[in-house]
């Protein structure tokens, strides 16, 4: 009896052993499965990649690399979907960021690129071109507060010929460099005043006409936004010389 009870014990553990192996093997197996193309074809067709880094991208294949549509999911909380090209945000897409912001357009290699809209979590948005990531271009910035800006932008900035309106009321339109009110421009004030002239970062300097509300103006030069030489005609039709 012992001598049979052995023998089966020595039997039953080699099997143990290939039974613990066996669900090793299956661990192994369902965690591999867990990455890379778990579903579909991902070489040339339809399917689904989970990648190192817990990303996934779900859509076309081509040639082993995402092409065609498809969607990025991101372990951040960020998405895209679209048009992709070799992997590459391309063509036309939604982009939705982790902190809310979203945009919505067109797309080169990753970049924003071309025509599309940024709309920012707090509700501010801009609509127009961009260049690699920047605005550039023609384009339509509202904020949150009200204002707007429409006109040109570079890198990222108020460039070229646009106009600014304020929840207030008032209003430039001009020219602009580096964000700041610089060339020709006319400033309609809240108060009904109103300015026509030259610029130099942000104020009025130059020569120009301001004109009041009580419908007396100022012609002359101006610096750092104040008159300083010219002439003053009041609403009574005097006239008033003015020197620095």
């Amino acid at each position: 009896m012992k001598t049979l009870l052995f023998i089966l014990i020595i039997a039953v553990m080699p099997l143990a052993g290939l039974i613990a192996q066996d669900n090793q093997e299956k661990n192994s197996i369902q965690q591999t499965a867990n990455k890379g193309c778990i579903s579909g074809n991902c070489n040339n067709g339809i399917g689904k990649y989970v990648f190192d880094n817990g990303n996934t991208y779900e859509g076309q294949w081509k040639r082993k690399a995402p092409n065609g549509k498809g969607k990025f999911v991101f372990s951040n909380g960020e998405l895209y979907e679209g048009d992709v090209k070799d992997g590459n945000y391309h063509g036309r897409g939604v982009h939705t960021f982790s902190n809310g912001d979203k945009y919505e357009g067109e797309f080169m290699y990753d970049f924003i690129h071309g025509f599309g809209t940024y709309t920012f979590a707090d509700g501010s948005y801009y609509s127009g071109y961009f260049r690699e990531n920047s605005r550039y271009g023609r384009g339509t910035f509202v904020c949150k507060d009200g204002s707007t800006y429409t006109g040109y932008w570079a890198n990222g900035v108020r460039n070229g010929v646009g106009t600014q309106a304020y929840p207030n009321g008032e209003k430039y339109t001009g020219q602009w460099r580096g964000d700041k009110r610089h060339g020709q421009g006319r400033i309609d004030f809240a108060n009904g005043d109103k300015y026509i002239g030259e610029f130099v970062n942000g104020q009025m300097e130059g020569e120009g006409i301001y004109f009041y509300a009580d419908n007396s103006y100022f012609q002359g030069k101006f610096e750092a936004g104040k008159a300083i030489d010219g002439t003053l005609v009041r609403k009574t039709g005097e006239k008033q010389i003015v020197q620095r």
